[in-house]
C-alpha cells in the first residue's frame, strides 16, 4: 500500500510539471497595465483632473497549426474615485464594468484563404473610413491581389425579429491589397445597409498606399463619400485627402509632416461624411507620439471636420523626434488647420502643438508625458490637456 501511495504521488507530481508545459505550447498571454493622470482645460473656461487605469490581457489559444482563438479583456478599467472608490472594503465601489471583453474571435488560416469570425478589430486605410471594434466575419482570399470581404452586424435594432421597425443595420466592406518590398496599396469600399426608418445608407470608397523613396516613407489616401440618410432627405458628400512624409535623418533624429484636405458643404440637404464605424483612431496631432489615439486637438475629434460644422479642413502638421539615449526620447508636433467651407463656422483657424517625453523607467515599462495645446481663434479660452502615463507591456 505504501509503494502504491508513493507511485501515485510520483504520477501526480509528474502531471503537475507536464501540464503547464503542455499548456504553454497552446496558450500565450500578452497585454499591458497602465495608470494615467489627466489635467484638462476646456474652451468654456472649465477644467478637470482625474486618474484612471486599465489592465489588459490578450489570450491566444493555438488549437492547431491552422486554427487559433483570441480573447482580449480589460480588467477593472475605470477612473479613480469614480469606478474605484477608495477607503472601502473592496477596491471597486460598483460591480459594473469590472470586466470588458473587447476581442473574442476564432481564426482559421489556410494556404489560400483565412477566415476570422467574432468580435474583432477592423480598419481600412489610415483608420478613418473604417475604424471599428465589431462583431463581424472577415474572409481573406490569398491571391496575388489579396481580397478581404467583410460583413459587420451593426445593430439588430432592438429585436432579432426583422419585420418593419425591427429590421437590421448591416455593414459590408471589401479591400483589395497588393504589396511589394517597395510599396503597398489598398483599394477599398464600405457601405451600410440600414433598413430602419432612418435608412442611413452611407457609402465610402477610396485608395490608400505607402512607399519608400530613399530615406523618406510616404503614406497617402484619397477617399470619397456617397449615399443618403433621413430616409433619403439628406445626401452624404465628402472628398478627403491625406499625405504623410517621414524620414529618419540619423539614428537619433527623425522628422516628418502631414497634409490634410477635405471638402465641406453648405447645402442644407447635404451632410459631410468622413467615415463609418469610427473609433477615432486617426488623430493627427497625437500620431507619431506615445499617446497615439489617446488624445485629440479638436473637440469634435474628427480631423477631416474639426469644427463639426460640415466645414471640411485644410491642414498641415510638422513633427520631430530625438532619441537622447536608449531609454529617453523627446518629441514635438505643431499643426495649423482651417475650415475649407469657412461660411459654416465662426472658427477661422485652429493652431495646435504637442510636446512629449518618453522614458523607459524599467524593463518594458514606460513613463510618458505629453502636453497638447489647441488655440481656436474665435474663442476666449483655449483647450489644453496634460497627460502622464506609467505603462508596462508584457
Amino acid at each position: 500500500m505504501k509503494k502504491l501511495a508513493i507511485a501515485l504521488f510520483a504520477v501526480v507530481c509528474m502531471a503537475m510539471f507536464i501540464a503547464p508545459a503542455y499548456a504553454d505550447d497552446r496558450v500565450s498571454l500578452s497585454g499591458s497595465m497602465r495608470v494615467r493622470a489627466w489635467s484638462d482645460n476646456y474652451t468654456d473656461g472649465s477644467d478637470a483632473s482625474w486618474w484612471d487605469q486599465r489592465f489588459r490581457i490578450k489570450t491566444k489559444i493555438n488549437v492547431a497549426d491552422d486554427v487559433y482563438a483570441v480573447l482580449r479583456a480589460d480588467y477593472g478599467e475605470g477612473q479613480w474615485g469614480v469606478a474605484y472608490n477608495g477607503l472601502i472594503t473592496r477596491p471597486r465601489a460598483t460591480k459594473e464594468n469590472t470586466l470588458d471583453i473587447d476581442r473574442g474571435y476564432l481564426n482559421i488560416d489556410k494556404e489560400m484563404w483565412s477566415l476570422r469570425a467574432g468580435q474583432q478589430y477592423l480598419g481600412l486605410g489610415i483608420l478613418q473610413v473604417l475604424d471599428a471594434n465589431a462583431t463581424a466575419v472577415k474572409l481573406t482570399l490569398k491571391m496575388p491581389v489579396k481580397t478581404s470581404l467583410i460583413y459587420i452586424k451593426e445593430t439588430e435594432n432592438g429585436s432579432t425579429n426583422d419585420d418593419g421597425a425591427f429590421d437590421d443595420s448591416d455593414v459590408y466592406a471589401v479591400n483589395f491589397s497588393y504589396d511589394t518590398d517597395a510599396f503597398s496599396t489598398n483599394l477599398f469600399a464600405i457601405t451600410r445597409d440600414d433598413n430602419s426608418a432612418v435608412d442611413d445608407s452611407a457609402t465610402m470608397f477610396g485608395f490608400n498606399g505607402s512607399a519608400s523613396l530613399g530615406m523618406v516613407d510616404l503614406t497617402g489616401e484619397l477617399a470619397f463619400a456617397a449615399g443618403d440618410t433621413a430616409d433619403g432627405a439628406v445626401d452624404y458628400v465628402g472628398t478627403q485627402f491625406y499625405l504623410k512624409a517621414a524620414a529618419n535623418l540619423s539614428d537619433a533624429f527623425s522628422m516628418g509632416g502631414e497634409l490634410l484636405y477635405a471638402l465641406g458643404t453648405d447645402d442644407a440637404d447635404e451632410q459631410q461624411l468622413t467615415g463609418l464605424c469610427n473609433w477615432w483612431s486617426f488623430v493627427p496631432m497625437a500620431s507619431n507620439t506615445p499617446f497615439d489615439a489617446d488624445i485629440s486637438a479638436f473637440a469634435n475629434a474628427d480631423a477631416f471636420d474639426p469644427t463639426g460644422a460640415n466645414a471640411g479642413v485644410q491642414g498641415i502638421t510638422l513633427f520631430g523626434k530625438f532619441n537622447v539615449m536608449d531609454a529617453l526620447s523627446l518629441g514635438a508636433k505643431v499643426g495649423y488647420f482651417t475650415p475649407e467651407e469657412d461660411d459654416n463656422t465662426a472658427t477661422d483657424d485652429i493652431t495646435a502643438f504637442n510636446v512629449w517625453a518618453s522614458y523607459m523607467i524599467a524593463t518594458n515599462t514606460e513613463l510618458a508625458i505629453t502636453y497638447l495645446y489647441s488655440d481656436y481663434d474665435n474663442l476666449d479660452d483655449n483647450y489644453d490637456t496634460l497627460v502622464a502615463r506609467l505603462q508596462v507591456n508584457f
